[in-house]
């Protein structure tokens, strides 16, 4: 056999031998790690499995809803220019009796004169998502009517002054106006009353043990990534020569970057 792959060899077998050397050396940093895994697993698995029946499948029903809002045709003008339907969702979450972090459920795209407002699923009760969009559009529609309660008696103490002739556009805000003061008109209207749609998950208690076993591996793994980053780190630290190099390297920056006086 050649010298050279004897001594490659050789250097594979060492190689090993330090990978088994780390490994024992962090036993306890590695074993505390996985037990931590296993205790996540099995609570993951006494959580879900106590919505499941031996042998039989559990249905899990999740919700979803979204409502699409717009200014009222016979006003006209863009959504978004006055108002962000983002400043009113942490309180209406929290009137709805959804957790905080429903936030991130929540999402909102603009278009032309309307908003498009989506609330994915797995967060939330149908009830409490129903909630949701009435407060939401309860507290927009508040907030539109301020704004443009004061800009409607201006338009009809404009129009009511006979000095200038409307039409077209112009009229039709302005009989909005009109009725929007008597109360019988909003700013905001749906295109269609919120939907709320439910999507359902088997849970079985077979692909509950094969994620929790996932668990503890995935936990394994991080062990022996912590104890391989923890003994890299600790031979760095013991290499003064590269300490050295690095010191003076910052040290070199430093007198760079230092001002003459």
């Amino acid at each position: 056999m050649p010298e050279n792959e004897i001594r490659k060899s050789d250097d594979d077998e060492i190689s090993l031998i330090d990978l088994l050397v780390v490994l024992l050396e962090y036993r306890r940093l590695i074993l505390t790690v996985v037990i931590f895994g296993i205790i996540a697993a099995v609570g993951f698995y006494a959580v879900r499995v106590g919505k499941t029946k031996p042998g039989i499948p559990e249905l899990e029903e999740k919700y979803s809803g979204r409502m699409m809002v717009i200014i009222n045709p016979r006003l006209g003008g863009g959504i978004q220019t006055w108002f962000d339907f983002k400043d009113m969702i942490t309180d209406s979450i929290r009137d709805s009796g959804l957790p905080e972090e429903a936030v991130s459920a929540l999402t909102i795209n603009y278009w032309g004169n309307g908003a498009d407002i989506h609330f994915k699923s797995g967060v939330g009760e149908k009830e409490q998502i129903e909630k949701l969009f009435s407060l939401l559009l309860e507290k927009a529609e508040t907030m539109a009517a301020a704004y443009y309660g004061r800009y409607a008696e201006d338009l009809i103490s404009y129009v009511d002054s006979g000095e200038f002739e409307i039409t077209g556009t112009d009229y039709n805000r302005y009989r909005w106006a009109k009725d929007f003061l008597s109360g019988d008109e909003t700013v905001l209207q749906t295109l269609y009353p919120p939907l709320i749609t439910k999507e359902v998950e088997i849970l079985e208690r077979g692909s509950l043990r094969m994620s929790s076993v996932i668990i503890v591996l995935a936990f394994t793994f991080l062990a022996v990534f912590l104890a391989f980053a923890v003994n890299a780190f600790k031979n760095f630290s013991a290499d003064n020569e590269a300490l050295a190099k690095i010191r003076g390297a910052l040290g070199k920056n430093n007198r760079e970057n230092k001002p003459v006086p």
